[in-house]
């Protein structure tokens, strides 16, 4: 639900229309404080596009900042997260789970527990489709140049790599609670321009999106269950 109310506000988002995009986000907030995550994502990806698409010379300082941020993050993390949480409290204390998960060795886990999981085929299987989706997207983006389809493709390029970065290094498949907040958006991406239903005519990129995403579909959650879809039961069960 957090990620959905996050999906609208990003809409509100691209059309600046910012006492909703609040609204929106608030709502996200009482579904689940990891909208937080979320939020910094779209700001990051928002403001990214919005210095790439600057065309004064200012943009390139503004990006240098961008990066500095994300690096200085990404280096003190755990720190900074801390401080957040105990000190001044904007995070809620439920994020020490994710300090664990993400700052302890793989070993050390307490694998079995709520929020920690071992990796199988399964999470290797996702990563496939997870890039086979990234591909997807930028073909289906590849003409399009407004600035909603460059922040489209600029918030798929960042998940991906958020995706598999973190996925590598931290061996843990969990990640997907950072990165759904960005998912999501790749429901307008990989129905971008489509006129299928329209005319009623298929593309082979629209044959591509279907058949991908429903192969996803039936291997990640019906066949190995992933996300607790144990057993899955369809509609009319």
């Amino acid at each position: 639900m957090a990620a959905a109310f996050m999906l609208l506000s990003s809409y509100y988002m691209l059309n600046k229309r910012w006492p909703t995009f609040i609204i929106m986000f608030t709502v996200a907030m009482l579904c689940h404080p990891s909208a937080l995550i979320g939020l910094l994502m779209l700001i990051l990806v928002y403001r990214s596009t919005a210095l790439v698409a600057n065309k004064s010379k200012a943009k390139y300082i503004g990006l240098i900042i961008i990066s500095g941020a994300v690096l200085l993050i990404a280096v003190n993390w755990v720190s900074i997260a801390s401080w957040a949480i105990n000190t001044v409290h904007i995070l809620p204390s439920s994020f020490k789970y994710y300090i664990t998960i993400f700052s302890t060795e793989q070993k050390d886990r307490l694998i079995g527990k709520q929020y920690f999981f071992d990796l199988g085929i399964a999470n290797y299987i996702e990563v496939a489709f997870r890039i086979a989706i990234f591909f997807l997207i930028r073909k289906r983006l590849k003409n399009e140049k407004s600035f909603e389809a460059t922040f489209l493709r600029n918030a798929n390029t960042f998940n991906v790599l958020i995706y598999l970065f973190l996925f590598l290094i931290f061996k843990t498949s969990y990640i997907y609670r950072l990165t759904m907040y960005l998912d999501y958006l790749n429901i307008v991406s990989l129905s971008y321009g489509s006129t299928g239903m329209k005319n009623l005519r298929c593309t082979k990129t629209d044959a591509l999106v279907l058949i991908t995403t429903f192969a996803f579909f039936i291997i990640y959650y019906f066949i190995f269950g992933c996300h607790e879809v144990i057993p899955y039961k369809f509609v009319w069960n």
